[in-house]
């Protein structure tokens, strides 16, 4: 939290003059590395209104914001949000993420915005929209230029468990399970692993 603090601080530090992209990139470092401490530790509430905080700080600095830092800001976000039981609003931020135009940029979380989308879905037990949700994101996912056959895995297991009772969709994890055990040391899935 102290090195966090420091960096936020270094252009008064070193009497510097910060130009406005020098200050938004220390802003975005300063706050995914905040936004991971908090999802490290396990401190949701506080990293839920910490992040409500940065991301109005951020409209300011949006368009001098590295775009691999702009998206790992949003999905953290989402991430607290998610871990925090607020599914409908973790949705909004990980689609957001599809919505952003940067193309080939952080491709692994882009993927796992799609399939935490799927699962915010899932866990609200929308299962209305879910299955026209699971054909969309299968959609978006086929068209990237590398595919992740983790996420597509996981798309087609979410989208088969909404019809099943309790026992069958436990043997379904469970086989999801053992394919994606298969994948976990695939040189492209690892990332989204």
């Amino acid at each position: 939290q102290s090195g966090i603090s420091a960096l936020r601080k270094m252009p008064e530090q070193f009497g510097l003059n910060a130009t406005t992209e020098l200050s938004a990139q220390l802003f975005s470092f300063a706050a995914v590395l905040e936004l991971d401490l908090y999802i490290r530790k396990n401190e949701l509430k506080t990293g839920v209104k910490k992040a409500e905080s940065i991301m109005r700080e951020m409209k300011r600095h949006e368009k001098y914001l590295p775009p691999s830092l702009h998206i790992v800001l949003i999905f953290n976000y989402g991430i607290l949000l998610f871990m925090s039981g607020i599914h409908a609003r973790a949705y909004s931020h990980f689609s957001q993420i599809s919505q952003l135009n940067f193309i080939g940029v952080r491709a692994d979380l882009q993927s796992a915005a799609r399939l935490l989308q799927a699962l915010c879905l899932y866990e609200k037990g929308d299962t209305d929209y879910l299955s026209y949700a699971v054909i969309n994101l299968k959609r978006q996912a086929k068209k990237q230029k590398e595919s992740y056959r983790s996420e597509i895995l996981l798309l087609n297991a979410i989208g088969k468990a909404i019809d099943l009772d309790a026992p069958k969709r436990i043997v379904l994890w469970e086989k999801l399970k053992a394919k994606l055990e298969n994948l976990k040391n695939d040189p492209l899935d690892a990332a989204l692993y």
